[in-house]
């Protein structure tokens, strides 16, 4: 899933694997950073794009640590 909050987030971690997020670019970087901490506690994945366009966003990817990139 793609939440755009971390109150939608909390619900559609009840019901899915977890979060697959485009690029650090797209999102605000606290936003993500509490999303991946969300995954977490409830035990989902994090994943996130990286590199697609060119490779300025993958340092800050890399740095969220998550599941898959």
């Amino acid at each position: 899933t793609r939440p755009s909050s971390l109150e939608e987030a909390e619900k559609l971690a009840e019901v899915s694997f977890g979060f697959g997020m485009s690029s650090t670019r797209d999102h605000d970087l606290r936003f993500l950073e509490e999303l991946r901490d969300l995954a977490k506690r409830k035990k989902v994945m994090f994943a996130i794009h990286a590199g697609e366009r060119d490779p300025e966003d993958v340092d800050d990817a890399l740095a969220l640590e998550p599941d898959l990139l």
